[in-house]
């Protein structure tokens, strides 16, 4: 895991809003019952609830902002996945069996609407890749990367989500939190 690198590159905010305690994952965990990469535990502490360059917005189980409460958007996102899929062609959907076994859960999105999901490939949550499905398409990536390492490879451009492709930001981009000054 890069988190030297991500730090190095987007050091912490000052001020962390909504970062969550080792007790409140094990809380939420249990009472969930969901599952989280410890890459993504470790994000939370040290960022809390933000964005990347107001473009990349990191999806928290902590804060009080419903649009970006992680807990709160799982079951919209299902509900719109499960529907939006229905009579379409199967082969444009990689996920079979969705329904039952929900082989990927949302962590972020995109300002234009793509939605980055773990794929959820193993029952040890930092085995999980990551997938991008591009708005209102079916076009989907893969990335056989934790969340920590896709988010320092994606911002150092050593890969460039075809999705992404013209949208990510210039040379000196910025971690920001300022959305959630007021929310707290």
């Amino acid at each position: 895991m890069r988190l030297d690198e991500l730090i190095a590159m987007f050091p912490p905010p000052e001020e962390i809003y909504y970062a969550g305690s080792d007790e409140q994952w094990q809380r939420l965990e249990r009472e969930s019952n969901l599952i989280f990469p410890e890459d993504y535990k470790m994000y939370t502490s040290l960022y809390g609830s933000g964005s990347f360059e107001d473009f990349l917005h990191i999806y928290n189980p902590f804060t009080d902002n419903l649009p970006t409460n992680l807990v709160h958007l799982i079951p919209i996102i299902y509900d719109v996945y499960e529907h939006g899929y229905e009579g379409r062609n199967e082969s444009a959907w990689p996920f079979k069996g969705f329904l039952q076994e929900r082989p990927i859960m949302p962590f972020a999105r995109t300002n234009n609407g793509d939605e980055l999901f773990w794929h959820c490939k193993s029952d040890d949550p930092n085995q999980w890749g990551i997938t991008i499905n591009e708005t209102r398409s079916t076009n989907w990536e893969f990335y056989d990367l934790c969340f920590v390492d896709f988010l320092v490879q994606v911002y150092k451009k050593e890969i460039t989500p075809d999705i992404f492709e013209d949208l990510l930001p210039g040379e000196n981009p910025r971690y920001d939190n300022s959305f959630y000054q007021d929310v707290d």
